[in-house]
């Protein structure tokens, strides 16, 4: 399935068509835009750096949406308080988004989504990470891979699993460990809920993107939307 990038906002006319998903893709640093009044309040209410970057992807959210839907940004009806999924007015569609320490990542569709981005060259310990996503014959057959193997194998599966537990509004605590990703068949299933949804790996430039998105469509196109 090819992925298509495209410098600057997403034209309207995409949003007819259901088997696209378009995916922003944001630089951190960049200006704030436009958030509302009580998004404003809610932000006053967090750290610093936790307001910043709750301003700075609310305000990215409402920016991206108003150029798909050409409206004003402030009149996008999301409701996204601090901490909780954001939402979107029912005829609006579905968005997500994820951070990792340098980008903003927002996902739209006209059904649920779920997005998650990390960066390709992130350090972590894969030993733990490895506890956590896979069982101990897994782990087994993953020590055989080298380490870069290794990395690359599990940043993969994290991302998918993490966008498919926003997808199902999970938890990252609970859900995790039940999730499992079947990459030939670009599904992941919730072994205990034995709930499928389909999924997209992307590997743009220096992130690693997961999607989650309706098992019973087929996204034929993502288009990446470069700020």
């Amino acid at each position: 399935m090819p992925d298509r990038q495209l410098e600057g906002p997403l034209i309207s006319t995409n949003i007819d068509n259901p088997r696209v998903l378009p995916i922003w893709i944001i630089p951190k640093d960049y200006p704030q835009k436009s958030i509302s009044h009580e998004e404003e309040k809610w932000a006053n209410e967090l750290p610093r750096e936790k307001a910043k970057e709750y301003k700075h992807s609310r305000g990215y959210t409402r920016h991206a949406l108003s150029n798909l839907f050409h409206t004003d940004p402030l009149q996008i009806p999301l409701n996204a308080p601090p901490g909780k999924p954001p939402l979107l007015d029912s005829k609006w569609g579905s968005i997500s988004i994820s951070h990792c320490n340098d980008m903003l990542l927002i996902g739209w569709s006209r059904e649920k989504i779920g997005v998650d981005i990390e960066r390709n060259d992130r350090s972590f310990s894969y030993k733990q990470l490895a506890k956590r996503l896979y069982s101990k014959q897994a782990q087994k057959r993953l020590s055989k891979l080298n380490i870069k193997e290794i990395k690359d194998t599990l940043l993969e599966d994290w991302v998918i699993k993490e966008a498919s537990i926003k997808y199902h509004h999970g938890s990252i605590f609970k859900d995790l460990c039940y999730w499992e990703w079947d990459k030939k068949l670009n599904i992941a299933e919730h072994k205990l809920l034995n709930f499928t949804v389909n999924t997209r790996l992307i590997k743009y430039e220096s992130w690693i993107i997961g999607l989650a998105y309706n098992q019973q469509r087929e996204a034929n196109l993502t288009i990446i939307c470069r700020y």
